[in-house]
């Protein structure tokens, strides 16, 4: 898999206050950036979880953001960025995502063959809210159907 950029205006760490040791922190973040899968990443979690228990929101905020990474990879996303109200795909094959627009919130502008403009509300640009408007967006079609 590619990695996918994503610049949202928000990032997850995971606290010291709850993984207190650097190295086990670098660790996991290492363990995060290679899951390929959603699966790798459900089993990483249950993994953190059985290690320092509930979830920190930090650290939560890192694994969805992996999440999103995931999914966006799927579809040949290279990138997504929060650009004032837009978010701005980069995408390595617009035929793969078509269909993931048409149902998107908001209104849609591809601008060449590789970048679409996805105009959201303002208020969609809470980190929860704009986190489950991409996943929906992500989850709604797989590229294969």
């Amino acid at each position: 898999t590619q990695h996918v950029h994503l610049e949202l205006g928000f990032s997850g760490v995971i606290e010291k206050s709850y993984v207190a040791s650097d190295r086990q922190r670098i660790e996991l973040y290492r363990r995060i950036v290679t899951c390929q899968s959603l699966e790798d990443l459900s089993q990483l979690e249950r993994d953190i979880k059985d290690m320092f228990g509930p979830l920190s929101q930090g650290t939560q905020l890192v694994l969805d953001l992996a999440e999103i990474r995931i999914l966006a990879d799927t579809h040949k996303i290279s990138s997504i960025v929060k650009d004032n109200f837009d978010l701005v795909f980069t995408v390595r094959d617009m035929s793969l995502v078509q269909k993931l627009f048409t149902d998107a919130p908001g209104s849609v502008r591809p601008v060449d063959q590789y970048t679409v403009y996805l105009r959201l509300k303002p208020s969609y640009f809470t980190e929860s809210t704009l986190l489950a408007v991409l996943r929906k967006l992500l989850k709604g079609h797989s590229p294969h159907s």
